[in-house]
């Protein structure tokens, strides 16, 4: 006789992370249990707020790190995207992995990682540099990036 789940919780983080149910289908096949029925609802705002200020820990140095670079580089108050705040992000994390690198030379998965995020960041530059010239030149000098 084979079981049934009766309940899956869904949070944003499995919805995130799910892909079209990917995280139901894993338990289901895995488990060999029979789904009987499901149901989704869309989280209201304030629990998805909730539940996000319960994830990002605020002892955690690295999404400090994070949030610091972004009100340093951003156009505007709302602006968490723009072309000077991702390449900041970009430097930083090519920085860590760069130190990564030296102390493991054979990484290659790392290795291929930080050779994409350095193409991306310089198709960002030259985005910038063909849009805003001044702003390119700016953030450049500040991050230290051109010798």
């Amino acid at each position: 006789m084979s079981q049934e789940i009766a309940y899956v919780i869904i949070t944003p983080y499995s919805l995130h992370k799910s892909r079209t149910g990917g995280i139901l289908a894993r338990l289901i096949t895995r488990t060999g249990l029979d789904l009987a029925g499901a149901r989704m609802f869309a989280p209201s705002t304030e629990l998805v707020k909730a539940y996000s200020e319960a994830i990002v820990s605020a002892n955690d140095p690295q999404d400090r790190n994070i949030q610091e670079l972004i009100r340093d580089y951003r156009r505007q108050e709302s602006d968490s995207g723009s072309p000077e705040v991702q390449i900041a992000l970009l430097t930083t994390r090519i920085n860590s992995l760069t130190e990564h690198m030296q102390t493991h030379p054979k990484d290659y998965g790392s290795r291929r990682g930080l050779l994409a995020m350095v193409s991306r960041r310089r198709r960002l530059l030259d985005y910038l540099r063909k849009l805003h010239p001044q702003k390119y030149l700016d953030i450049i000098a500040k991050l230290g990036i051109r010798k």
